[in-house]
């Protein structure tokens, strides 16, 4: 991604069209509410999978089933707790995320079977 890159200064990754929504959605968070937006999570190779799993536990996505794994997902910072529930960014994402292809998808939602305010995924 053009704005941002993780905390060892090594780019973020997704697919090519997810990569390029989500530069547009980016330039109008921006517009709208002054900042980019801040990403913690995009690509993740299988390797990269099978430790988080080891370190997290079922929080965590089996090996090979994560979104991540396909370049066609993000997680927004956890923390601080910026994009959280009831927070302005989050009702920004919701709302016009779509129009770029970019949704939380049901199981995420607060009331879902797995609630992750941070994760999004690109459905084009």
């Amino acid at each position: 991604m053009s704005w941002t890159r993780d905390s060892r200064g090594t780019p973020f990754y997704l697919r090519h069209d997810a990569a390029a929504a989500l530069e547009r959605l980016n330039a109008a968070f921006r517009a709208d509410l002054g900042h980019d937006l801040a990403l913690d999570l995009t690509y993740r190779d299988y390797d990269t999978q099978v430790a988080m799993r080891a370190a997290l536990g079922s929080v965590a996505a089996t090996p090979g089933t994560s979104s991540h794994g396909t370049g066609l997902a993000i997680d927004v910072p956890e923390l601080p707790c910026e994009y959280g529930w009831g927070t302005a960014a989050r009702a920004w994402l919701v709302e016009h995320g779509p129009s770029y292809g970019w949704v939380s998808p049901s199981w995420a939602r607060q009331d879902g079977s797995n609630p992750e305010y941070w994760h999004y995924e690109y459905r084009g």
